[in-house]
Order: structure tokens, then C-alpha cells, then sequence
């Protein structure tokens, strides 16, 4: 791709799930960093990444050229972060992330953007077409956020207490202060109460020209990188179910699946794993009132972030000194 400056680039949690979906989505799009440094926030040493199909070492944050970077992505939520988006302010660096990754550094971003997260981002690419045709008067979205969403920790916490409880060995908690395996865990109940807070906030501000009133309800789901969200809206104008599909059959980056079959329905560990696009299924429109609707959406959490980011690396690449 044409780039009008070079990229040198600073992964900060190189080595989890976040990070590790950027590196294949920039891989896929081929964008490759004139310098690039992994890093790793595991306080255990020896973390590796792959990286066009070879094994390259994390560095510590501490072992960091500050004077040889020029964009540092933070894809952690470990709290050693807060220290080196910092570091990257201090030095004027653009730093990037997530309203999840660089909310939680309680650390203003002097240059770069706290991109959307994965939730608003997937409700939003659906519901943006849908407002601009009909409106929106009204959204309850019930979300499931996988593990991912907690970082690497978070995929280990999983793993270990499914492995444990087919063991019959006890599963003790230690990311969530409940189990979640084989569970389902309301977010409030701990580790980011704020994130129902925060996919909330960032769809009320898109959807406020519309005039939108937003409710969302989100809960912790047994599954590693798939997310779900359960839409229940009423627009202005009413539309059929064949116009809704219609519609959303034109925008890019979502695939309607609604056939009635068995497995004609998305799920997020066959359809939305290891992909970019928002899935939609379930359509259902209320035959006594064809302004409300609902549908089942389906995308995978850390692509879908990834993508975000891949999308402004290129355009801070498409741009000139």
C-alpha cells in the first residue's frame, strides 16, 4: 500500500489476544512496520509472539527506545500500561487503543484516539445503516462479552477452570470473582463494571443526531473470543423483514445468515471466529407493530477491535508530514 511516512511501531501486549489479532489483521493487510517492537506486560519472562510465520521475543516496556517510535499501540489492560501510555504522553507519542484498553489508564491521550469497542463497534455498523433508512426511536441490546475481552488473563482463567472442573478438581476464580466456566456472569458483578457503562455512552453519543434512547444490558459468557449481542429496536418508519435484509445486505462488513435450516443461524465459535464482519441472524419483525424488531448479532471481539486499529494505522500511513 502507498504510505506517505514510515511506521515505526510499539505493541504494547504484543502477546495477548488484542494484540495478537492486530498482528494478523496488519499481516492480512500488508501493512508492515518499518520498525517494530512486541512487547509483553507478562510479568513472567520468555513471552513470544508469532509473526510472519516465525517465533520473534516480547522485549520488557522498560527495555523501550522511546527516541526510535512513533506510534505505540497499547492492547492490554494489565495495569502496568497506565505507566507507559505515560511515558508515550511525556514524550509526545501517538498512542492508540481502545476505550477499554486506554479508559482504564485513567491517563489523557495527548496525541492518538481511543477507538470505539468491539460491542459498538459490531451494533453500530448494524444499526448506522438502519437509522439512517427508518430512524431509531428506541435500542436494548443484551451483549455477551467472551473472555477475550479480559485479555490473556482472562483466556487462561477460562481454560483452567474448564480443564479443573472436568478434572471434578475445584475451579477457583482469581480474573472474575466468580466462575465462569459453564457460567454466565452479569458484568457488574466485577473485573470492569464500567464496560456496560462504556458500550452504553459510545452508542448514545453515535446515535444521539437520531434523537435514540439506548439501554444496554452485558453479561460474561464461557466463550474465548466470540461476542453476541441480542437486539431488540423500534424505528420510526416500519420496515419488512425482506427491506431489513435488503439493507443490511448492502453494508459493508456484515453478512446476514437467516436461513431456516439448522445451523442457519451465526454463532460466534463457527461463523464469527478469525473474521472482520459483523453476522446477523434471528431477524424478527413484530406483526402487530412492524416498527419494532429484533435480531441475534455475532462477531469476533478482538478482530473486530484489531480492525478498528488497522484502519487508523493506514490512515495515519496515507498521510504526509
Amino acid at each position: 500500500m502507498p504510505m506517505g511516512r514510515p511506521l515505526k511501531l510499539a505493541l504494547i501486549g504484543a502477546d495477548e489476544p488484542l494484540g495478537e489479532a492486530l498482528l494478523k489483521v496488519l499481516e492480512a493487510r500488508d501493512i508492515e512496520p518499518e520498525a517494530f517492537w512486541p512487547v509483553s506486560l507478562d510479568e513472567e519472562e520468555g513471552a513470544t509472539i508469532t509473526r510472519m510465520g516465525r517465533e520473534v521475543a516480547c522485549l520488557d516496556a522498560a527495555d523501550l527506545d522511546w527516541s526510535r517510535i512513533d506510534v505505540l499501540v497499547l492492547a492490554s489492560l494489565r495495569g502496568r500500561g497506565r505507566e507507559v501510555v505515560r511515558e508515550a504522553n511525556r514524550r509526545g507519542i501517538a498512542v492508540l487503543g481502545t476505550q477499554a484498553t486506554l479508559g482504564g489508564t485513567a491517563e489523557p491521550v495527548s496525541r492518538g484516539e481511543a477507538l470505539p469497542d468491539a460491542p459498538a463497534t459490531a451494533l453500530l455498523r448494524v444499526l448506522a445503516p438502519l437509522a439512517a433508512s427508518a430512524g431509531l426511536v428506541s435500542l436494548h441490546a443484551f451483549v455477551g462479552l467472551p473472555v477475550a475481552a479480559l485479555g490473556s488473563e482472562g483466556v487462561t482463567e477460562l481454560a483452567t477452570q474448564t480443564r479443573a472442573l472436568f478434572a471434578l478438581e475445584s475451579a477457583e476464580p482469581a480474573v472474575l470473582p466468580v466462575r465462569i466456566a459453564f457460567n454466565l456472569l452479569p458484568v457488574s458483578v466485577g473485573a470492569g463494571p464500567e464496560r456496560d457503562e462504556a458500550t452504553e455512552t459510545q452508542l448514545r453519543i453515535a446515535l444521539a443526531p437520531f434523537g435514540t434512547v439506548v439501554q444496554t444490558s452485558s453479561i460474561w459468557i464461557p466463550v474465548f473470543h466470540g461476542g453476541v449481542a441480542a437486539l431488540h429496536v423500534r424505528t420510526r418508519e416500519p420496515l419488512s423483514e425482506s427491506e431489513l435484509r435488503a439493507l443490511w445486505s448492502r453494508t459493508a462488513g456484515v453478512i446476514v445468515m437467516d436461513e431456516p435450516l439448522p445451523g442457519g443461524v451465526p454463532t460466534p465459535a463457527t461463523e464469527a471466529v478469525d473474521s472482520e464482519d459483523v453476522f446477523i441472524g434471528r431477524l424478527r419483525v413484530n406483526a402487530a407493530d412492524p416498527t419494532y424488531l429484533s435480531c441475534w448479532l455475532c462477531f469476533d471481539h478482538p478482530r473486530l477491535e484489531a480492525a478498528r486499529l488497522a484502519v487508523w494505522l493506514e490512515e495515519w500511513l496515507a498521510k504526509t508530514d
